[in-house]
């Protein structure tokens, strides 16, 4: 198969079985697993929502308005010497006056309201006071260090006049601050351990929010150093850190220096500006309408972990470079329908397989995205470097540049207008679930079944020269798979090519290692697959032929009859796995179709004994079981490589072939010759295409190629490619199925069998 080689190969079906000591295989035992826990660490569904709270109530219960102004109450006293304040006293600070607690003599027990031109001085307090700075009045804090704070415990201050700030604003000790209009404090940093709520913007020179803390802002946040600053603070003390649990809402546009993101939670109604570097760790929530971390290119984003950046329909992300360590849904899409743009000058992504980061788990979703550069491997390396063309993301997506969509940023920042007169839909293959493989040895699935409705079955053969196939049998019900049962033959003696499922068992094309070409079957207890006893009968076509080998690798069922397609030919079985007859055709019998009462064969014009090198087929069309008398002949043309799946769909009048690296050919309204081949683009660098055309389904107005290392391709009946889902170099797409509703599954190479559905992405 070569698939560590080259993107490009094909699955082969033809394997090598070995010569040996006759043993009576009839009737097999089998391995199983239908362990619920390990069986669902395998399967990703990407269409289950998560339940990411915004800035709602709850989170931010007791921050989510600014009480009304009071006035002074008839019994509070004037307060004119802090020395002179009793504990559960309510008092005034009357306009012209200033009252200044010192260190020795701090607030503790006490209500105060500062009136219009009074000001209220200190340095801290205790505990349990109660502050109403009214219009006009004044809060000087003149607490110096990290040590000092506005608020200790039990503490509520409402500040409806002015702030003054000696070192930093510090809210400390399960206080509340509550600002009316804005807080602007440009040439010092808050440092927030607690909660505060800000009626209007907030502009700091630095924002800490420490674990569990919690922040509401109505209006704008400016959180960058101010030319006053001072020119020793730590660099933290420069831009916005949100800790452990912490909390932060900005009802508008938020602009910081840098911003730093530790499995703490910010969202923004509007949009977010990092002039510096954004990182994302821990369980980190970012969630906005537009993410801009670009300033010329420059801007650098780094996401790790269970991180998550949240975007909004007609949402974006501009970048200059981000880097990730591709955990599952990092940024994600919210809400049916919804549409965002994802530009990134650099994008780097940890390993070389799928990418994982994009989710869009909900109805219709997709990203428009736009790279510059891409690199693989954690690491910007020219042999890390990754054409877009070759990426294998997971999330339902859109290249930008052929969306067919005009993205431009809004004139307040806040997101994208897209231009919805362009194009009204765009069909995608958005990806519903994912079955990642576990098995012990280098296998790869061969075919996809459906049962029952609802209940799938996949086959799987070993590559190269070994034996050990294996079957899993997993349903779907809407977007969710769960993945059943796990079964291998308990010898290690089989690979399967085909399989079908009728007459309440499972019937598998493939061989022995010890016997060459077998047709197998299972019994079905309901939708299960039987594991009793021996529940694996084999009947042995032929021993190998030393120099080609022998192999099934195809089984369709035919009226009263089971028909496989081998390297012999044509196998005749009844409805009770005997063999009738055999009938040897020019070269291999490759694949099988039944349509009415028609059965259509393609087999190879010759048996090539030349390693990979191309061969014609031909396709017959049989109307009974003897597989003797052709009524009709489609000349296919030259097959290359010669050992690949190649298999045929038949729509109506309309047939369809793969043929490998010569793409796939149809042959519609009853043409015995080619109307129409499409191949899959030329590796720039190698020259070759980038997939083999191995497996097809049609369903509707579209054709399903399962295309190697190009991946799923959907093409419309003319021929011309609507879109594609790529894969990486361990995915070779080898088979596919589609469904009566629509889900499309296909069966990859080394790693996975995914799901996937063709929308139209409402722009």
């Amino acid at each position: 198969m070569g698939l560590a080689v080259s993107l490009f190969t094909a699955c082969s079906s033809d394997d090598n079985t070995q010569p040996g000591v006759t043993p009576d295989i009839t009737g097999l035992t089998l391995n199983s697993s239908s362990d619920a826990t390990s069986l669902a660490a395998r399967v990703t569904n990407y269409k289950t929502s998560s339940a990411n709270k915004a800035a709602d109530a709850t989170l931010f219960a007791g921050l989510l308005d600014m009480p009304a102004e009071p006035t002074t109450p008839a019994e509070a006293v004037e307060l004119t010497d802090a020395n002179a304040a009793t504990a559960g006293t309510t008092y005034y600070i009357a306009k012209g006056k200033t009252v200044e607690f010192a260190t020795s003599n701090k607030l503790s027990g006490l209500t105060i309201y500062v009136q219009k031109g009074g000001t209220l001085r200190y340095s801290g307090t205790n505990s349990n006071n109660t502050i109403y700075v009214l219009t006009g009045g004044k809060l000087d804090f003149t607490g110096t260090g990290l040590s000092a704070s506005l608020t200790a415990s039990g503490d509520k201050i409402y500040c409806y006049g002015d702030v003054a700030v000696a070192d930093r604003f510090v809210v400390h000790n399960g206080g509340y601050f509550y600002k009316k209009g804005n807080l602007s404090i440009a040439d010092k940093m808050a440092d927030i351990y607690s909660n505060l709520y800000v009626d209007g913007s907030l502009r700091v020179s630095g924002l800490r929010v420490r674990n569990n803390a919690k922040i509401n802002v109505t209006g704008k946040g400016f959180i960058t150093p101010s030319a006053t600053a001072d020119a020793n603070i730590e660099s933290w003390e420069k831009k916005a850190e949100i800790d452990n649990e912490a909390a932060v809402h900005f009802g508008g546009a938020l602009l910081a220096n840098d911003l730093d993101l530790y499995s703490g939670k910010l969202y923004t109604d509007c949009s977010v500006t990092v002039e510096g570097a954004l990182n994302l760790s821990g369980t980190a929530v970012l969630q906005t309408n537009y993410l801009n971390v670009y300033n010329k290119g420059v801007g650098t984003v780094t996401q790790k972990g269970n991180s998550q950046i949240v975007l909004g329909n007609k949402g974006g992300i501009k970048m200059g470079t981000y880097t990730t360590d591709n955990t599952n849904g990092q940024i994600k899409l919210n809400g049916d329908n919804a549409v965002a743009y994802v530009k990134a000058d650099k994008f780097i992504y940890a390993g070389n397989d799928q990418i994982n980061n994009f989710a869009t788990p909900n109805t219709n979703q997709a990203f428009l995205l736009e790279f510059n550069e891409t690199y693989k491997n954690g690491a910007e390396a020219a042999a890390n470097k990754v054409d877009f063309d070759d990426l294998d993301i997971t999330a339902s997506y859109l290249k930008y540049a052929r969306a067919g969509v005009e993205v431009k940023e809004t004139a307040d920042g806040c997101g994208y207008g897209m231009n919805t007169d362009q194009v009204i839909t765009k069909p995608k293959l958005d990806v519903v679930s994912s079955i990642a493989y576990d098995h012990t040895h280098d296998i790869s699935a061969t075919a996809v079944q459906e049962g029952a409705t609802g209940n799938f079955y996949v086959s799987y053969h070993t590559r190269g020269t070994g034996h050990g196939a294996c079957l899993e049998y997993f349903t779907r019900t809407g977007n969710n798979v769960e993945l059943k049962q796990y079964v291998a033959d308990s010898e290690n003696d089989l690979d399967y090519n085909h399989l079908l499922v009728a007459n309440n068992q499972i019937y598998l094309a493939g061989s022995s290692y010890t016997e060459g070409g077998m047709l197998g079957n299972i019994a079905l207890s309901g939708n299960t697959i039987s594991t009793a006893d021996k529940a694996l009968n084999i009947v042995n076509l032929a021993k190998k032929n030393v120099e080609n080998g022998f192999d099934a690798n195809c089984v369709v069922p035919y009226g009263d009859n089971i028909i496989v397609a081998s390297t012999r030919g044509y196998e005749v079985f009844n409805n009770s796995n005997k063999l009738l007859t055999t009938v040897e055709t020019a070269g291999k019998a490759k694949h099988l179709a039944v349509s009415g009462n028609k059965i259509y064969a393609l087999r190879y014009d010759s048996r090539n004994t030349n390693g990979d090198a191309a061969i014609n087929g031909t396709v017959e069309v049989f109307a009974d079981a003897t597989m003797t008398n052709p009524e009709k002949t489609y000349t296919v043309g030259a097959i290359e490589p010669n050992n690949g799946k190649n298999t045929i769909a038949v729509d109506g009048n309309n047939l369809y072939v793969c043929r490998n690296a010569n793409g796939i050919s149809a042959f519609q309204n009853g043409s015995t010759t080619a109307t129409w081949t499409w191949t899959a683009p030329v590796n720039a660098q190698t020259g070759k295409v980038k997939g083999y055309a191995n497996g097809v389904a049609v369903k509707g107005d579209y054709i399903y190629v399962a295309c190697g290392g190009y991946g799923l391709v959907v093409l419309d009946k003319n021929g011309n490619e609507v879109t594609h889902r790529a894969c990486t170099d361990k995915n070779s797409a080898n088979y596919v199925y589609v469904d009566n509703d629509g889900y499309i599954y296909v069966a990859y190479g080394q790693s996975r069998l995914q799901v996937f559905k063709l929308t139209n992405t409402k722009k």
